[in-house]
């Protein structure tokens, strides 16, 4: 499981750091877009699954995530979750009008509690 972590991390801050052209609307936040970064997980991970969360789980998603310590204030119109069966983290993606505006590996105890609106008291973990 670690060693598929490890690989699914690369491959997602390689994807993360693909700049696109001037005129993208990603490329004043870095370039990295979803649809880049969805492409890269697949075309390596042929049994990984995603899921988007509802527009009003993610509202309630995003604001319990921004409140965990330490706070941010990331924006998101929509989270998208890759995963492996049985999996104990899962890559956490928040975009805005198709940029990724954060990315990172989240333990999936995090990932219920913000889905329920519940701010742990817990650090959040390091991301992209």
């Amino acid at each position: 499981m670690t060693k598929l972590l490890v690989i699914l991390s690369l491959i997602a801050l390689t994807a993360c750091q693909t700049t696109t052209s001037e005129d993208s609307p990603c490329s004043l936040n870095g370039g990295r877009t979803v649809m880049h970064l969805h492409n890269a997980l697949k075309e390596k991970n042929r049994d990984l699954t995603w899921r988007n969360l509802s527009q009003h789980d993610q509202r309630i998603f995003i604001t319990a995530f921004n409140r965990t310590p330490p706070p941010s204030q990331f924006k998101g119109d929509r989270v998208r979750f890759y995963y492996k069966p049985y999996a104990s983290a899962v890559l956490m993606v928040i975009s805005n009008e198709g940029c990724v505006s954060h990315a990172g590996y989240v333990p999936v105890h995090l990932i219920e509690s913000w889905q329920q609106g519940i701010v742990p008291t817990v650090n959040k973990p390091n991301a992209t």
